[in-house]
């Protein structure tokens, strides 16, 4: 028995939204694939694949459109994906916000692997996770629509002009691949063992232009509120601190890319916080934490959201740091402070 995969219902709602626009029947589409109104309602909720898939073949069926998977991906909002897409496109570099999007995968499918990247020599590739014994061709318009999506990402990180080597597919050549090479690139290749986007490495250490490092949802002055005075009232210090907060989203910043922000080595910096008993990670936590209690007390930020600003890849894992820290869970915590609604 094949594990059971499920993907975002943002997908099912840019799928009937994009029927409807064509002027197709999109509520008979959703009826035969068995998904609910109450469903689509629920942005973070997860269907079964198995529904999307037929979705989607439905909806290439009605409206007679054999590359409907690339048009639904290139009209889908990125900024339906909430922090999932803030993580990618907001990273400091390519390279983070393709970490970002593997780490934070689960928020889109379950039941999949994650994506990676493979960086040999002056060639990096994007590898999509399988979807195990679904037969690729049955999963053509999912598949095509994720790599249009990916596609898109990428270009909102490097330029509009940003082109791939090439893209693989899983799934058999469509008898017409002319929009695929004109919303992908020239180069496909079919048949392949993965879906995957190959490109050049260098890109991965490009700096995102325009990165907004407060987009979701508080500004460098409420950061600078949320974490009070540093210890010993030492600027450099209450820097640091500043500095960590608008990086935790990419995970645990690491010393040796904070150190030259501050105009410092790591051994300098290393140096100064011992002066003061400081251990780095002890330091990212305690950010983590200060944070953790201004989104609890002070917003009406989901749960998941809060991880995600975090640094979490997954709810749990925010809960399991926030018992550490307060012997209590997150949504306890946020009942006995009284957050707004």
């Amino acid at each position: 028995m094949r594990p059971v995969i499920r993907t975002n219902s943002n997908v099912a709602r840019a799928v009937l939204e994009f029927v409807a626009a064509a002027g197709g029947p999109a509520s008979s589409i959703r009826d035969e694939a068995g998904i609910t109104p109450a469903e689509l309602a629920n942005p973070r909720r997860l269907l079964d694949v198995d529904r999307v898939v037929i979705l989607l073949n439905a909806a290439a069926r009605e409206l007679g459109d054999d590359a409907l998977g690339l048009h639904v991906g290139a009209s889908f909002e990125l900024a339906t994906l909430g922090p999932f897409s803030y993580a990618v496109l907001n990273a400091p570099t390519v390279g983070v916000g393709l970490a970002n999007l593997a780490r934070y995968s689960a928020a889109l499918a379950q039941g999949l692997g994650t994506p990676s990247i493979e960086v040999r020599g002056e060639t990096a590739r994007l590898e999509m996770p399988r979807f195990g014994s679904v037969a690729a061709n049955a999963l053509r318009h999912l598949s095509d629509g994720a790599l249009v999506v990916l596609v898109r990402m990428m270009r909102r990180l490097r330029g509009p002009d940003w082109q791939p080597h090439d893209v693989s597919f899983e799934h058999d050549a469509p008898a017409d691949t002319r929009e695929h090479a004109a919303l992908l690139c020239p180069q496909l290749r079919f048949g392949c063992a993965v879906a995957s986007i190959r490109f050049d490495a260098r890109d991965l250490r490009a700096e995102v232009p325009g990165a907004d490092r407060y987009l979701l949802p508080i500004a460098e002055r409420q950061l600078q509120d949320a974490l009070g005075p540093a210890a010993g009232s030492d600027p450099w210090l209450r820097e640091l601190e500043i500095l960590v907060a608008s990086r935790v989203c990419d995970g645990h910043p690491p010393i040796r890319s904070v150190a030259p922000q501050l105009g410092l080595s790591v051994r300098t910096l290393q140096r100064r916080l011992e002066e003061h008993s400081i251990l780095y990670r002890d330091l990212v936590a305690r950010v983590r934490f200060q944070l953790a209690r201004r989104y609890l007390e002070e917003t009406s930020t989901e749960l998941e959201e809060i991880a995600f600003l975090l640094g979490y890849s997954e709810l749990s894992a925010f809960d399991h740091a926030f018992r550490r820290w307060t012997d209590q869970t997150p949504s306890a915590f946020r009942r006995k402070a009284g957050a707004p609604k």
